[in-house]
């Protein structure tokens, strides 16, 4: 039997065509994947050498562990979100068969999906922005080896992790968010293994072998480097046992915790109910205090959006995975913290902006993951507790949930990083530091951090609504993310084509920051008037999983409203003004050089 429900597993996901999206998705992103994680920094080492392969195969297996807790997370949970679970259960099915049948099934299509890595960057090599000069001879082992010791490893401890806690918890959010751990311990061996004499603790910790492959290779010339083979032995093989023994545990634990039975199903999905009314409750409760009449005058609309705002934003904050990303974020940067500003072992006074530097550079990898999942979850809310037609019956204004779940969200943001503030302030204090310079803190987080964020919800919202998916819009927004953060995309080196550009630039504290406020400004409000151009494409697009993209296209005359065209036509007048601007005193009276 167990053979029969990993079969039927697997048939199933490869009758999907969303496990051909994934797969051609790592296939085409990986054919420049060397170009784009070196970005020509190798010098001497070839592009095709044995470490060069091995760390970006280990880096996109990484990014693109989303891809493994969509997979699994639908494996384990597929039969509770169709009601199946009550006949299932009744059936004379062994738990082991069951269990192990649906995760190898899931597996084998993870394993199927990553396929496509090795196999596009073996293609890379006779990509025409390769040149023969930069190549080693061809050698399919490159590609192979690390597939098998690396990425193998790091998937098998993944999907055991992400499919024992769907089938513990029964919820998919809380899934998808289970890698914010991998990442996490990640950044506890960097840190373990950039602080430490003996680098061994930091190489057994790290999940996808990014500072053992670093250590390995640490003191080599770039010829050494060019033919050193990653060697299945000392630390490599004792962290790949490691994360290995970690999935098998995993595995076994949630094994003997799982009850296999038609009653163990019940509490956990009554819980889900009684958290649907609740939330379904609470969604209806800010309408019924709002003032009448059915035509909301301004005044109603503004207390409306301030009701929904902090609705949207109090459900994000009533997660437990919320709280354990930001519990995870805090460790993080306290353990970090601890060596602030240290150069060859001596600490520095704990200035502003040195405090402000750390903070940022850790915690905008947090406030992203924050982003993509409840940006996500927020957008599709209604449509997951099938409260869209009770919704849509109340007398509001177009448009108001969804800048409810946009404002719910930015509220959001501003509390964690006056939080983050706050924190700072203290760890000065504490430190016998008086200088603490609030407007820096302000200005660096409010001025760069939050406009960031405030940018790419914006994005993921519009494209939440373009694919009409949740999944699709989870992987859509972190790859949109990951490209427009890369330092210099293949071909949108201008600041009016990388989404987001603009920021304050470094800080000194002789010369201020490093941008000027002309050009802060400019882009600013261009980026700004982009933001509010998704957002109506947001609303125009919106139409739910079931409503195909022709219909929602067909709709749009409909949803058009005088308020909607005007702010659009605005949103076009200030981006075509301030872009013009700054395209005038960049290229114009500038002289702007490429990279």
């Amino acid at each position: 039997m167990l053979y029969h429900i990993a079969r039927f597993e697997f048939a199933n996901r490869l009758r999907q065509p969303i496990t051909y999206l994934y797969f051609f998705l790592l296939l085409f992103s990986s054919l420049g994947a060397v170009d784009f994680i070196f970005e020509g920094r190798l010098g001497l080492v070839k592009t095709n050498a044995p470490y060069v392969v091995a760390t970006t195969m280990g880096l996109f297996s990484a990014f693109f562990l989303l891809i493994v807790s969509l997979v699994m997370g639908d494996a384990v949970l597929r039969d509770y979100r169709h009601g199946m679970t009550a006949l299932l259960f009744t059936k004379p099915l062994l738990k082991r068969d069951y269990l192990l049948g649906r995760f190898v099934g899931g597996f084998l299509v993870v394993l199927l999906i990553f396929s496509g890595l090795p196999l596009g960057m073996l293609l890379g090599e006779s990509m025409p922005w390769r040149e023969a000069s930069s190549l080693l001879t061809f050698d399919a082992g490159v590609y192979l080896q690390p597939y098998i010791y690396l990425v193998l490893p790091t998937l098998f401890a993944g999907s055991s992790v992400f499919f024992i806690t769907g089938a513990l918890t029964k919820k998919l959010l809380v899934v998808y968010t289970q890698g914010i751990l991998f990442f996490v311990v990640y950044l506890v061996a960097m840190i373990t293994s950039r602080e430490a004499i003996d680098p061994f603790w930091g190489s057994l910790l790290d999940p996808f072998s990014f500072e053992t492959i670093n250590n390995l290779i640490k003191f080599q010339s770039p010829e050494e480097r060019n033919h050193f083979a990653l060697p299945l032995t000392g630390i490599l093989l004792a962290n790949r046992i490691c994360w290995v023994s970690l999935g098998l545990i995993v595995l076994a634990a949630g094994y003997q915790r799982f009850r296999f039975s038609s009653s163990a199903g019940r509490p956990a999905m009554a819980q889900d109910d009684q958290e649907s009314r609740q939330t379904g409750e609470h969604m209806i409760r800010p309408a019924t205090h709002l003032p009448e009449p059915p035509t909301p005058k301004r005044s109603t609309r503004s207390l409306q959006l301030l009701a929904t705002t902090w609705f949207y934003c109090r459900s994000v904050l009533g997660e437990v995975s919320f709280w354990a990303i930001v519990l995870c974020a805090g460790a993080i940067i306290f353990i970090n913290g601890i060596s602030l500003g240290a150069v060859h072992g001596v600490n520095s006074l704990p200035t502003t902006y040195l405090v402000v530097e750390e903070l940022e550079e850790l915690a905008i990898a947090f406030f992203l993951i924050i982003m993509v999942f409840f940006s996500g979850t927020v957008f599709w809310r209604e449509q997951d507790l099938r409260a869209t037609a009770i919704l849509d019956a109340y007398p509001t204004w177009p448009g108001l949930l969804l800048l409810g779940k946009y404002f719910g969200l930015l509220l959001l943001y501003s509390l964690l990083l006056l939080v983050m503030i706050a924190s700072g302030m203290t760890y000065q204090l504490l430190a016998g530091y008086r200088d603490l310079q609030p407007g820096l803190y302000l200005a660096s987080f409010f001025g760069g951090t939050f406009k960031l964020l405030a940018l790419f919800t914006a994005a993921s919202f519009f494209l939440h609504a373009l694919t009409g998916r949740k999944a699709i819009g989870f992987l859509a927004t972190l790859v949109f993310a990951a490209i427009s953060l890369l330092p210099y995309p293949v071909g949108f080196h201008h600041p009016l084509l990388r989404f987001g550009s603009g920021g304050l630039g470094t800080y000194s504290e002789m010369n201020g920051f490093q941008n000027y406020p002309e050009a802060y400004g400019s882009l600013t409000l261009y980026w700004s008037a982009c933001a509010v151009l998704l957002l109506v494409g947001s609303f125009l697009l919106k139409g739910g999983q079931t409503v195909l993209f022709w219909q929602r296209i067909r709709g749009f005359r409909r949803q058009v409203t005088p308020a909607l065209a005007r702010s659009a036509f605005g949103a076009v007048l200030v981006l075509t003004l301030s872009g013009g601007l700054f395209f005038y005193h960049t290229n114009m009276t500038g002289q702007y050089a490429t990279p």
